[in-house]
């Protein structure tokens, strides 16, 4: 039998009925074609996934009636953070659904000196929505348990004061800059990372002299390797990948 996945922002819990969003709702019903009674697979992004069945069904009156744990952890595991120069391509979006798909925990947009990416604060509230129309869409195909932090898109600067403090390693991905090797990555599984990744045309020397000096550790693919911003993340992710 064919279980769909849907999303709810709610706690879960045997017998709850739960009431999803529009946009959930509209999902199921006109592009799954459910009907009343149909198999579901109901995750909230805080470490819950369960088996339900649709209960009700109509324009935002679509239900799920939750029937049993599938899976559940209380704790995410360590932090991957994402902070990531925004992009013009189409290819950011589908970046953005394959950390989750990774485990990244965090996101964080950059505004750099090299950021062709114009944003007021209106735009920027919509781009936000959208990350997290996406996030969830990924979480559902993934089945992963936790929703990652979206931040807000911050200046370099800003984020770096934003860190300071905090535990964990940050981990600055730079062309043509002698740095350790992304491979060592996989022997930092149990450690909080931070992912620092320019934009299109890289960082500046100035911001890579700011980021270094806030405590940040180069990090290298080896000579030859000029990779994407969308390809870069998803390698580095995938090469510290936490399994949860």
């Amino acid at each position: 039998m064919r279980v769909y996945r849907t999303y709810t922002h709610e706690v879960l819990a045997p017998e709850l009925i739960v009431l999803l969003s529009d946009e959930e709702g509209r999902h199921l019903a006109s592009v799954r074609r459910v009907a009343v009674g149909d198999a579901v697979l109901i995750t909230n992004g805080r470490g819950q996934a369960y088996r339900g069945a649709v209960e009700t069904l109509g324009k935002g009156t679509t239900a799920v009636r939750v029937i049993e744990a599938h899976r559940e952890t209380a704790d995410p595991g360590p932090r991957r953070e994402l902070a990531i120069g925004l992009t013009r391509s189409e290819a950011f979006d589908d970046m953005l659904h394959g950390a989750v798909e990774l485990g990244m925990t965090h996101f964080q947009p950059l505004l750099t000196e090299r950021t062709v990416v114009e944003l007021d604060q209106k735009r920027a509230q919509k781009r936000v929505e959208r990350w997290g129309r996406i996030c969830s869409e990924a979480l559902k195909q993934s089945e992963r348990l936790w929703m990652p932090v979206i931040e807000p898109p911050r200046q370099v600067g800003e984020y770096l004061k934003h860190i300071a403090g905090q535990p964990g390693r940050t981990l600055l991905l730079a062309e043509r800059v002698p740095g350790e090797p992304v491979a060592r990555l996989r022997d930092a599984e149990a450690e909080h990372l931070r992912f620092m990744v320019g934009p299109e045309g890289g960082w500046s020397p100035k911001e890579r002299e700011e980021i270094l000096a806030a405590g940040a550790t180069a990090f290298s693919f080896g000579e030859g390797f000029i990779l994407r911003t969308e390809t870069a993340a998803l390698s580095v992710l995938a090469m510290a990948l936490v399994h949860q």
